[in-house]
């Protein structure tokens, strides 16, 4: 198995002695060691491991294991490792959407209101896509028959356990759009366009008609056709791309300070959406990130095409939502001063 398939390793990797560290790598890559060097005054050991198509370089230290991907063989080209390279391609939308200037927008309630009256279609259609791969993936109908790839199964169900059925504070269970709607109505944020769309959606409308007869912004209605395009196409790498790439991880710390300085100033009325927000920033962070890597890879494996395809969605994703994010600045500028 390549090392970029392995399981994130979660527990911390032993200072005495470092040689142990090496000894596992060595099993778990399945590969000669080429070069190895010990620095035991920065608890650093470096190896570098030579492997069918691809040299990989490990750097380890007390903490854990960091990998590094510099290299990717295909056929007879040695490239940057396509990971790498959708990660390089998308840091400038990235950074136009950890930037952007709406945060700084959201000075009190009413600023705050407009964003999750736009958002709570991204938090929506996120677990509109997290489906799509638990039915791609898994096994939904009756009867019932095996998945084809338990790992991938496995990955796609912890993801959802979590999105569908959280702990909430009050130790009850809900899905994280269930907390994100019930701070809408804390902070009285209008519900009346997600509410019909979503009455339009359980009669068995079409999203595109829900949509219209939701009278939903432009900008939201621009975001949820392309998700659902990319869902209804023919491109299952495509899929999880853009629900890789296209995280609520694009929410920033910052985002998370404004919310609770607004937070303060209205009584805490916001108690819900940072309890929503901090399980996003946990989850993500510790678990579901490292998941959706995984997938990325196992449903990419060694082809070039399949790679396109996720770079190509995962760039759409970061476009449609970085037009979201200037609607939601131009509604906020709109509003009347304070």
């Amino acid at each position: 198995m390549p090392p970029w398939k392995e399981p994130h390793l979660q527990r911390p990797i032993s200072f005495d002695p470092l040689k142990k560290a090496l000894a596992l790598l060595r099993k778990k890559v399945d590969a000669r060691v080429a070069s190895d060097t010990d620095d035991m005054a920065a608890g650093i050991l470096v190896a570098q491991f030579r492997h069918p198509g691809q040299t990989v370089k490990l750097r380890i230290n007390v903490a854990g294991i960091c990998m590094e991907l510099p290299r990717y063989r295909f056929g007879e080209h040695q490239t940057m490792h396509p990971w790498n390279r959708i990660q390089q391609t998308l840091e400038p939308l990235r950074e136009a959407l950890l930037e952007h200037s709406v945060y700084e927008q959201i000075q009190d309630l009413a600023g705050l209101r407009i964003f999750m009256e736009h958002h709570v279609f991204a938090v929506w259609d996120f677990m509109s896509l997290l489906k799509t791969l638990q039915r791609k993936l898994c096994c939904v109908d009756v009867p019932w028959v095996p998945s084809s790839d338990p790992q991938a199964a496995r990955l796609v169900n912890e993801i959802v356990l979590a999105e569908e059925t959280d702990k909430t504070e009050d130790g009850r269970f809900a899905s994280h759009f269930d907390l994100y709607y019930r701070a809408m109505q804390l902070c009285r944020a209008d519900t009346s366009v997600i509410d019909r769309f979503l009455k339009e959606v359980r009669t068995g409308a079409t999203v595109s008609a829900a949509l219209t007869v939701a009278r939903v912004p432009p900008a939201v209605w621009t975001f949820v056709e392309q998700t659902f395009a990319v869902i209804e196409g023919d491109s299952f790498p495509a899929v999880v791309a853009a629900f890789t790439f296209g995280r609520e991880d694009l929410l920033p710390a910052l985002f998370r300070r404004i919310v609770d300085r607004v937070n303060s100033m209205s009584g805490g009325a916001l108690q819900p959406f940072l309890y929503y927000l901090d399980r996003h920033v946990s989850l993500d962070s510790e678990e579901h990130g490292p998941m959706v890597r995984q997938l990325v890879s196992m449903v990419c494996g060694d082809d070039p095409d399949r790679w396109h395809e996720a770079e190509q969605a995962a760039l759409a994703a970061l476009n449609a939502r970085l037009n979201l994010w200037n609607a939601m600045s131009e509604a906020i500028g709109a509003l009347p001063l304070a």
